[in-house]
């Protein structure tokens, strides 16, 4: 199967996507949301992004996420939902139970995982992940933190 990245495909779509410290403070949440929806145009979705202020997303999005390999895939329809915390590190794993885990997700890692430090919840600093663009799948829409992720493979 052939595979991009969705630098590529932004790129190739007119998006500039400049080095994220040579961006002015002023500029950065355009930027942000430029590639917000780009990224939404080949239907990759972001969630999980309310622990980090639009500067540090952005680098996080232009050093990691944009420059992974994917399957080139969007001719046929597919979703990508994309938990920026699901990279499997303990730090990943901390900012989840932190910001973002519901009481049963809480309990589960209590439960079956004891030696897991569970920290108290905390709101997250921002609320974004509500305004990011979301796939729709039977004409609903899956977003925000009450809905569970799936990687959507049709639409």
């Amino acid at each position: 199967m052939p595979t991009t990245t969705h630098f590529d495909n932004l790129t190739a779509d007119g998006i500039q996507l400049p080095e994220p410290a040579s961006i002015a403070d002023s500029e950065i949440s355009r930027k942000f949301w430029e590639v917000i929806a780009g990224l939404a145009k080949h239907r990759v979705y972001l969630d999980q992004t309310d622990h980090l202020d639009d500067r540090a997303l952005y680098a996080k999005l232009w050093h990691e996420l944009l420059r992974e390999e994917t399957p080139a895939v969007g001719e046929i329809g597919f979703n990508t939902q994309v938990p920026l915390l699901m990279n499997g590190s303990s730090e990943d794993l901390t900012l989840y139970l932190k910001h973002y885990a519901g009481e049963k997700a809480r309990e589960f890692w209590r439960r079956d995982w004891p030696d897991v430090h569970i920290p108290l919840h905390e709101d997250p600093p921002y609320n974004r992940d509500l305004m990011l663009p979301a796939a729709e799948y039977a004409g609903q829409a899956v977003s925000g933190h009450t809905t569970p992720k799936v990687r959507l493979l049709w639409s």
